[in-house]
């Protein structure tokens, strides 16, 4: 079984294309973060409707289906303000309606592991910036320690880490 786990796509088409023609996988875990950013949402968000296994929101999903604040870093807030507001025009309400329909979290099962998926920290689902490659293991242990889950999956800070 092969998964492809994939977090923070902010509507960039032509990446995730570039990811897709990459290799082959059973299952797609959608982390988060569909829209804001990019120019194209309907396309990955009508190909997260059609492909992901599981798909949970991010802050930028959140705020673009339920009016909520992103809360990014200050210095991206014009940019995802102007396409977020951009992007209420490009995408049907259905589209939108499914960004806000999203669940926080998610767990499944795969190869006898147990998968717990969630955009931004297990105790803060969409917002919290903490669990970062730099963070020591007790902060991480106290962010995890709630679930019981073989595997975290999680995104929203745009930095790689095992």
């Amino acid at each position: 079984m092969r998964l492809l786990v994939i977090s923070d796509l902010h509507a960039n088409w032509p990446a995730l294309e570039t990811v897709l023609g990459a290799q082959a996988f059973d299952r797609v875990i959608v982390v988060g973060d569909l829209v804001s950013y990019g120019p194209h949402p309907r396309e990955v968000v009508e190909w997260v409707r059609n492909r992901a296994t599981v798909a949970v929101r991010g802050n930028h999903d959140d705020a673009l289906a339920c009016g909520s604040d992103c809360r990014c870093a200050p210095s991206s807030k014009p940019l995802a303000t102007a396409t977020r507001a951009a992007h209420r025009e490009l995408l049907p309400l259905e589209d939108i309606q499914f960004l806000g329909s999203l669940p926080r979290t998610a767990s499944l099962q795969s190869a006898g592991q147990t998968l717990f998926a969630v955009h931004a920290s297990p105790r803060n689902h969409l917002y919290r910036y903490t669990v970062t490659p730099q963070a020591s293991d007790a902060h991480v242990r106290g962010q995890v320690s709630h679930v019981w889950a073989d595997y975290i999956l999680l995104g929203h800070t745009h930095l790689p880490m095992v």
